[in-house]
């Protein structure tokens, strides 16, 4: 059995266009969740791990899936999926921080803490954390599944955000000990709102 990590993007939440918002608890659009949630039914396979973000962008989501799924346990949550801390950004339009701000935290990427909240290093390293949490559940879902192949999970699903993703990407691109000296070394891309993309525990050499 392969057991696969599906890394999902938090629907389109209901907060204006153009502001900063990272730990900022800002719910999801309902009908993007539900919008969401159905396309995700019809592609994850039968069997499935839920953990998402406490954030409720990311957990609506999580929820709407698990009673789509009748899943009878609860959707697991993992502090380590919160997107970025901004501190004094949050909420923030991006036009009104201070460009010198910015410029410093481009300037020192991994190190700097935008709005005094937290570091691109701290989020690698919590986000590495739960990837090498999510190995050791993969070798044991696919134990699992060799003794009980119809019960077993076959897939893990985080729902979480775009930092987090970009995390992920960054460290299987670069390494586990690898940190972004410049804003540009930072993966650009990441799945649209409600989007994804799967990655292969059992074939990656996670940190």
């Amino acid at each position: 059995m392969t057991t696969t990590l599906w890394l999902v993007r938090h629907p389109a939440p209901q907060m204006p266009p153009g502001r900063c918002y990272g730990r900022l608890d800002v719910a999801a659009d309902a009908a993007a969740v539900e919008a969401a949630a159905q396309r995700w039914h019809a592609r994850l396979p039968p069997r499935v791990r839920l953990v998402a973000s406490p954030a409720r962008r990311a957990h609506a989501l999580a929820e709407a899936l698990r009673q789509r799924r009748a899943l009878a346990a609860p959707v697991a949550v993992d502090e380590r999926l919160q997107e970025l801390d901004f501190g004094a950004w949050e909420g923030q339009p991006w036009t009104d921080i201070p460009m010198a701000e910015l410029h410093a935290w481009c300037a020192d990427f991994a190190h700097y803490r935008p709005g005094g909240g937290e570091s691109v290093a701290a989020l690698l390293q919590r986000v590495r954390s739960a990837l090498r949490d999510a190995r050791a559940a993969a070798a044991n879902l696919a134990v699992a599944g060799k003794a009980s192949p119809a019960g077993a999970p076959q897939a893990l699903v985080w729902i979480t955000h775009a930092g987090v993703i970009r995390a992920v990407r960054y460290t299987l691109r670069h390494g586990a000990r690898a940190l972004p000296a410049v804003a540009q070394h930072w993966p650009r891309r990441a799945p649209a709102f409600g989007g994804g993309l799967r990655i292969d525990l059992t074939a990656r050499d996670f940190p």
